[in-house]
C-alpha cells in the first residue's frame, strides 16, 4: 500500500510538471537603427523557405516584435543588414 501511494505521488508530480511545458515556439526580437535606437512601427516579415508563405507584423513603440507559432528552426549566424536597419536573429 505504501508503494502505491509513492507511485501515485510520482505520477502526479510528473504530470504537473509536464503540463507546464509548451509545444509552441516563437520568433521574437527587436529592430534598431545604426545608432542602436529602437525603430517603432517597423514592418517585420518572416518567410517559410519551403512553402514561400510570409507572415508580417510591426514593431511595438519599444521596437520589439514577436511571431507566435510552431517553428522548428530559425538561424542566423550574425546580424543582418536590411534597408538601413539591423535585424539581429537568435537561434533557440
Amino acid at each position: 500500500m505504501r508503494y502505491q501511494h509513492a507511485g501515485l505521488l510520482v505520477f502526479l508530480t510528473l504530470a504537473a510538471s509536464g503540463s507546464s511545458q509548451t509545444f509552441r515556439g516563437a520568433i521574437n526580437g527587436s529592430v534598431t537603427d545604426p545608432t542602436e535606437g529602437v525603430v517603432p512601427k517597423a514592418e517585420v516579415v518572416v518567410e517559410n523557405i519551403a512553402t514561400g508563405i510570409k507572415h508580417t507584423t510591426f514593431t511595438t513603440p519599444e521596437g520589439q516584435f514577436v511571431f507566435h507559432s510552431s517553428y522548428r528552426q530559425a538561424s542566423a549566424p550574425k546580424p543582418r543588414q536590411i534597408a538601413r536597419s539591423v535585424l539581429r536573429t537568435v537561434s533557440t
